[in-house]
């Protein structure tokens, strides 16, 4: 479970993420933070 930051900054080992699961996280509606290992993809933009 992910924690409310304390010093306005994602700690090294977290990654800012968009649409996070809101029952695995703190606060998470719109966007939160995961640790690093828990990354199993990324999206990669499509070009114009």
């Amino acid at each position: 479970m992910t924690k409310p930051l304390e010093d306005g900054r994602i700690p090294n080992d977290k990654l800012l993420v968009l649409g996070e699961d809101v029952r695995d996280s703190f606060d998470s509606r719109f966007f939160g933070y995961i640790s690093k290992d828990r990354l199993i993809g990324k999206i990669i933009p499509m070009e114009k």
